[in-house]
């Protein structure tokens, strides 16, 4: 029970809450660098970022809107802790893609369709 009270635990779940809240900014700015509103999707099972409004979009701007949150939490927070040899970067890492999937799948099926909605809020 004792390393679950530990700093490097404690530590790992920070730079996680970190690594969430960087990751849904991702996915905020890419929908604003598009030109589209984005509102935070207040639910506690699946918090995330919505379109303001329904939208249709092209296939690489639905790329950018699902890959953005990865991006920009991977640049942001897990590549500078392998940099400075953080111990426990690769679980972070771990999370970072673990968390990422839906996201991932999301982008994959982009690759096959033609017309893209995204509902809003």
């Amino acid at each position: 029970m004792e390393r679950y009270f530990s700093l490097k635990f404690l530590g790992l779940l920070l730079f996680l809450v970190i690594l969430l809240v960087i990751h849904e900014f991702g996915h905020y700015l890419a929908y604003r660098a598009l030109g589209y509103k984005a509102v935070i999707r207040k639910s506690f099972w699946a918090p995330g970022i919505d379109p303001k409004q329904t939208i249709e979009v092209s296939r690489l701007e639905g790329l950018i809107i699902a890959l953005g949150g990865f991006v920009l939490s991977t640049t942001i927070v897990v590549v500078p802790l392998m940099l400075v040899q953080y111990k426990l970067w690769m679980a972070l890492m771990i999370g970072s893609i673990a968390g990422s999937i839906a996201d991932f799948i999301w982008a994959l099926s982009m690759l096959f369709r033609r017309n893209i909605t995204i509902p809003g809020k």
